[in-house]
């Protein structure tokens, strides 16, 4: 969805709140305000899979649009 939108500084934590300790990554339970971004959203409607475009390339190796 955020790659749909435009955002492409995007990660994904595989494994949870547990990977991230084991990586050495640390938690907070404190509260902290995120500095305002200028981020403005702009949908790519090339990003969608359409059910045509599906159908089509069933069995195929497509894996980008």
């Amino acid at each position: 969805m955020l790659d749909y939108y435009g955002h492409r500084n995007i990660a994904v934590l595989d494994g949870g709140i547990g990977a991230w300790k084991a990586a050495g990554g640390k938690l907070s339970t404190t509260d902290e305000i995120p500095a305002a971004g200028n981020f403005v959203p702009v949908a790519d409607p090339t990003k969608i899979a359409t059910y045509e475009y599906v159908k089509a390339h069933i069995g195929t190796t497509a894996t980008s649009f």
